[in-house]
């Protein structure tokens, strides 16, 4: 549970630095050129006051629909927020993105946000529309991570999944830079801006809409900061109206017990990590438990179970394993494990799961490394007996194809469809050039299609 919160929230955190969901009043508002862009990003004073003398909108928007004081609040200088502040861009208004306190608070710009909240921005505004996040929240969550050792937030930080969405490359770059910057945020500014959100009488019970149910105070725990808990307990944090803080602890803590105990011959490096810091926050979160009994807390009925060690986990532990390091794109730690786990009972039950992973994350070192190993390409990698080479071929990518069929991947295997890889690359013909030159190669091999079943 804590390795899913933790992963869950920073991808949430570094991807929402990258769109806006909130929508703002219309305005109408010009465009502002990409030179004035480029200005606010620089904190370029000396460009925007030229802008604005020579007849330019405060309230302009990018071409992306977002307000000039909004992108000005996640970069560096205030400013040049004073400046737009000065020449009557609306704290309040985002344009089509985030309101400028919310890109304030995400980027730990302390100066700003303060700035912001004193021309009079909202200290109640949701940013993440989606998820349901305040801008405390964004806060408090910021904090959560910031809290933690840097090898530990790097270690669940994935550049690709923020390349993703990119329309250039340039722009993946930039993507993938803010994530970063995100990353190394010290939590103490975090911390402030939290502090300067509850003095302007900021919400401190909104809850994220989500399945878990995260909050301010469930950020604060989970960043093991006991002043922050007593100072959202103080502020009016409703522990019977809350997320199930208690809940989350405690798995948090069966989580970190089981893995502290297992017989795995090795962790990943993000493992590893979460480990150390669990273990040295461990005396700060019992004092957060007890604060919140205190306060009247209370764990559901059905989390009282303890940990049980066994087979079952200790697979799941492994795959989650080698899943980090294949989504990282970490082959060096990858070798060490595969090398651990080559030798281990367990390396039977989870070295094919790990090809197919490998091969959906198209990580061609990574499954040549596992076939030089000796994984059984023919291995099925699911229930339904799906096959990497039939990922392979679902995904188009010849390169795998080739490197599966050469280490031995059976051609004319069926799952439980009756598809056989012929069938998955077939699938997407008529859109795709890679998928039709992965077709002629499959039947240049002699690829049949299968008996398919309806």
């Amino acid at each position: 549970m804590v390795h899913e919160l933790f992963v869950i929230g920073l991808v949430t955190l570094i991807v929402s630095s990258m769109c806006g969901t909130i929508q703002a009043q219309k305005k109408q508002s010009s465009t502002a050129s990409p030179k004035v862009i480029a200005c606010i990003k620089n904190g370029d004073v000396a460009c925007i006051s030229q802008f604005l003398e020579t007849g330019g909108h405060a309230n302009a928007v990018d071409e992306k629909g977002m307000s000039l004081l909004t992108t000005a609040s996640e970069w560096k200088s205030a400013t040049v927020v004073k400046l737009l502040l000065n020449a009557g861009a609306d704290p309040n208004d985002g344009g089509s993105g985030e309101s400028p306190l919310c890109r304030a608070a995400l980027f730990a710009r302390k100066q700003i946000a303060q700035t912001l909240l004193d021309a009079g921005a909202k200290a109640d505004v949701i940013c993440d529309g989606d998820h349901g996040d305040s801008v405390l929240m964004e806060a408090m969550r910021g904090a959560m991570f910031g809290a933690m050792p840097f090898e530990l937030r790097e270690t669940m930080f994935n550049p690709e999944e923020l390349r993703e969405n990119a329309d250039s490359e340039k722009e993946a770059q930039e993507k993938v830079a803010r994530g970063r910057e995100i990353l190394a945020a010290p939590a103490d500014d975090y911390f402030d801006i939290a502090r300067m959100l509850l003095a302007r009488g900021a919400d401190v019970n909104v809850i994220a809409k989500c399945d878990v149910g995260e909050s301010a105070l469930l950020y604060a725990a989970m960043a093991a900061n006991v002043e922050m808990v007593k100072t959202l307990l103080v502020h009016g944090a409703d522990v019977a109206k809350e997320s199930p803080v208690l809940d989350v602890l405690r798995e948090s803590e069966m989580e970190y017990r089981r893995v502290k105990f297992t017989s795995l011959p090795a962790l990943s490096r993000q493992q590893t990590a979460l480990l150390d810091w669990m273990e040295s926050t461990k005396a700060r979160r019992e004092e957060i438990t007890q604060l919140l009994k205190a306060a009247g807390a209370k764990e559901s009925a059905d989390n009282q179970e303890e940990v049980e060690d066994s087979k079952e986990n200790e697979e799941d532990d492994a795959r989650q394993a080698l899943n980090d390091v294949i989504e990282r794109g970490d082959v060096k730690d990858f070798e060490r494990l595969v090398a651990a786990y080559t030798k281990h009972p367990l390396g039977a039950a989870v070295l094919p799961n790990a090809l197919r992973v490998a091969v959906i994350y198209s990580r061609v070192e990574m499954v040549k490394l596992l076939l030089e190993r000796g994984v059984n390409p023919n291995t099925p990698s699911t229930d339904v007996g799906y096959t990497p080479l039939m990922q392979a071929a679902s995904s188009a990518n010849l390169e795998l194809v080739k490197l599966l069929i050469d280490a031995g991947s059976e051609l004319n295997s069926e799952d439980q469809r009756g598809h056989t890889a012929l069938d998955e690359a077939e699938m997407y013909t008529h859109s795709s050039e890679k998928s039709r030159a992965v077709v002629a190669f499959l039947k240049e091999r002699g690829a049949r299609n299968g008996h398919k079943k309806k």
